[in-house]
């Protein structure tokens, strides 16, 4: 899995959210169908299931988005973001480290 925090601005307005890649080696591809961080259902949405890495052979992945408030945006700066990605063949649980969210905020 791979992840890049994001900050979207225009007219005033700003979006936040971290941009995933979940890949697998396997014929059967990722199929993501929560994430959530503690207890919190995450707002995540699938933008794409694709052919990656096809060097060897190819590798099955889906890219999608946590869309995140700037209020929960700052908080995982400081904490980071523990997640729990449930899919339809796998469990995978994966921390986002608070250096990433810093690191966009810094821009600010």
């Amino acid at each position: 899995m791979t992840v890049r925090g994001i900050l979207i601005a225009r007219d005033g307005q700003r979006g936040f959210a971290v941009l995933t890649r979940i890949r697998r080696l396997d014929p059967n591809g990722p199929l993501v169908l929560e994430m959530r961080s503690g207890d919190i259902r995450l707002d995540y949405r699938r933008n794409d299931r694709l052919l990656t890495q096809c060097q060897d052979r190819c590798r099955r992945s889906e890219t999608g988005a946590i869309l995140m408030s700037e209020a929960t945006f700052r908080q995982a700066a400081a904490t980071g973001l523990p997640l729990r990605i449930s899919g339809r063949r796998q469990r995978y649980e994966a921390t986002i480290p608070a250096r990433l969210f810093q690191a966009i905020l810094n821009t600010l």
